[in-house]
């Protein structure tokens, strides 16, 4: 800014400082009930109570079910690829929360991490892993958890998405320094957010105390125990085949 200053003779920043006075008075100024009456209204009777269903096919993508949208995206594809995770367990349905924290922080069979994120940035517009829940029949007492894989590109960059999809979902490397790595962190952002945010709804704080616990927090938050990093890999490494798969495009 003092560089920029600097090159502005007297009457540049004169003007300026008045541009800027004149923005913040327009900006201040009240409005009267007559500009304020040229405003245009709507009201509830206008507003149309159809519902606009969006034009979409149930179709098959090798075997699986898929739902295709035909809607105007300006150019931009949209894919989500959701497995049922009903065949879970209880216990292994906690380790899916840590399977999508690990995907796309560790390294892949033909990608370091920084490269993978690279090229993720470079040709997708968004690429995201979460475990997410949808009501059966309309009842929010009884759920389908699924992991979610979303992710959109340019229509140009669309052959990255399946690309991208299987190195990471089956091409990622679990080692146990990485994952102790990537959970100490989870750990440690998870406590600030309770510290410093007070953070204290329900889910938040159950999602800390699985962690806590994983992490025997009897002797030291930081003190991870082996034996558990190896279960979580285990977990990680052998859910996916005890899922069936729905594909959104």
């Amino acid at each position: 800014m003092k560089e920029i200053k600097d090159n502005m003779s007297k009457d540049e920043i004169k003007a300026l400082v008045k541009q800027t006075k004149d923005l913040i008075a327009y900006q201040n100024k009240q409005d009267t009930k007559k500009e304020l009456a040229t405003l245009p209204e709507l009201k509830i009777k206008d507003i149309n109570r159809g519902v606009n269903y969006l034009d979409s096919k149930k179709t098959k993508v090798k075997g699986m079910n898929g739902i295709y949208h035909e809607v105007e995206t300006n150019g931009i594809a949209y894919a989500s690829l959701h497995f049922a995770l009903d065949k879970l367990s209880i216990e292994e349905l906690a380790y899916v929360d840590i399977l999508s924290d690990v995907l796309l922080e560790v390294n892949t069979k033909n990608y370091k991490v920084d490269e993978l994120n690279t090229v993720i940035k470079t040709y997708l517009g968004s690429f995201s892993v979460e475990k997410t829940q949808v009501a059966r029949n309309h009842n929010r007492f009884d759920c389908m958890p699924y992991l979610s894989v979303r992710t959109s590109a340019l229509e140009e960059n669309i052959e990255y998405i399946p690309q991208l999809i299987n190195e990471v979902l089956f091409k990622s490397k679990f080692t146990q320094k990485e994952i102790k790595t990537i959970l100490t962190q989870e750990v440690v952002n998870l406590k600030n957010g309770l510290t410093i945010f007070n953070l204290s709804s329900p889910p938040f704080k159950i999602r800390f105390t699985f962690f806590q616990e994983c992490f025997n927090t009897i002797s030291s938050i930081w003190l991870i125990q082996d034996s558990w990093i190896t279960t979580a890999i285990s977990s990680i490494n052998g859910f996916v085949s005890k899922t069936s798969i729905v594909c959104s495009i």
